[in-house]
């Protein structure tokens, strides 16, 4: 192996400190069409080679230079504007390179709609051009599962999940205003977070209405932005006990995070949910639906957090009230969890990633076992 290609619409803060760990030990190029993501700009990358992509002949070009390159573009489905990468995926795959797809979440395969979707996921992976794609990094346990649903083998498949930068990470440097005086006028007792989108399938709305229920020594802070913002303010009301931050710079959002002890998510359905990692790497317990990819982090590991049943509200009532008992996170209990966690930093996934290529390009025999669930 020469190298790796990461084949990407655009460079997001999830995986882009795994590039850069990579980067330092093999020679790793981001084929992509933008740099921007959302509101945050630009990231400027390290230890890696960003190859813009805006038509297909600059696709061929970067596959007439990396032929021995492991290459990683999961493109089975495209949406208008980044047909690109769709045409990218064929013609590695004619020119028969190595080619890996990496994080494929779940789906929802256990209802009537879900087994349509096991027989397309089916279809592309064993019949269709995903048939010559070697190996299938999915969002967890639960996206292999999901993709076992399909009927794929399971040799295929391996846990890779969604990464965010570690808590030193240059990329979190500010770029904008600290708030750490706002921080350190919130109210005391037990500090719980919601970061995340504001929209229907976050349950957001529902999160509220069931802090506005709870009694005892508590505050929730809300972080982010979407589609439900003026429904969730009316849900909040007057209630001095929830704030709403609104959309922060990542390096903001971290520092409002660094001083809760407890981090929800509730999403109906979430293939994996970074906030989960995020929370974890500075020590704060989690409480977690079952419809979430990431909950298997904290799973048979109690002093981290609860998970609860998807919907049941009731459930997640008695999950705030055994955290709110427990108090606030101390300063040990803080720096357990957070050790617990070095499995998912930037470093041991990139080291895993390379152990990963050594099983499908025949250097090892026995597939690696990935180390957050060691």
């Amino acid at each position: 192996m020469n190298g790796i290609v990461f084949w990407t619409p655009y460079i997001c803060m999830h995986p882009a400190s795994v590039y850069e760990e990579l980067g330092l030990m093999r020679h790793v190029i981001i084929a992509c069409k933008s740099l921007e993501y959302g509101s945050f700009g630009g990231l400027n990358m390290r230890n890696v080679e960003i190859v813009h992509i805006e038509k297909n002949s600059d696709v061929e070009k970067l596959i007439e230079r990396t032929p021995k390159y492991i290459h990683i573009n999961g493109s089975l489905k495209t949406y208008q504007g980044i047909e690109v990468f769709g045409y990218a995926l064929r013609q590695l795959l004619k020119k028969r390179c190595f080619v890996m797809s990496v994080n494929m979440e779940q789906y929802q395969w256990w209802t009537k709609k879900g087994f349509l979707r096991r027989l397309q996921w089916f279809y592309l992976f064993n019949v269709g051009i995903g048939r010559k794609i070697k190996a299938i990094g999915c969002t967890g346990l639960t996206g292999v599962k999901a993709f076992r649903k399909a009927w794929i083998s399971d040799r295929r498949l391996f846990d890779f999940i969604y990464s965010v930068p570690e808590p030193n990470s240059y990329l979190l440097q500010e770029y904008s205003q600290p708030i750490d005086s706002l921080i350190n006028n919130r109210m005391g007792g037990v500090k719980f977070i919601y970061m995340g989108q504001i929209a229907h399938r976050k349950c957001i709305i529902e999160l509220v209405r069931t802090f506005r229920e709870m009694q005892g020594n508590w505050t929730l802070d809300i972080v982010g932005g979407g589609p439900q913002e003026d429904e969730m303010q009316q849900a909040i009301h007057d209630d001095h006990r929830i704030h709403y931050w609104g959309k922060l710079m990542p390096s903001q959002a971290r520092k409002v995070l660094a001083s809760a002890d407890v981090l929800l998510q509730t999403s109906r359905l979430e293939g994996w949910g970074c906030t989960v990692n995020e929370a974890l790497m500075y020590g704060c317990r989690v409480i977690v639906s079952d419809a979430v990819g990431s909950r298997v982090l904290i799973e048979n590991r109690d002093y981290c957090g609860r998970i609860f049943r998807s919907g049941d509200w009731n459930a997640l009532q008695t999950c705030i009230k055994e955290e709110i008992s427990k108090g606030n996170v101390t300063p040990e209990q803080r720096k357990r969890i957070a050790k617990e966690f070095q499995s998912i930093y930037p470093k041991a996934e990139a080291d895993y990633f390379l152990q990963i290529v050594d099983y499908y390009t025949g250097k090892i025999d026995i597939k690696p076992i990935a180390p957050w669930n060691l």
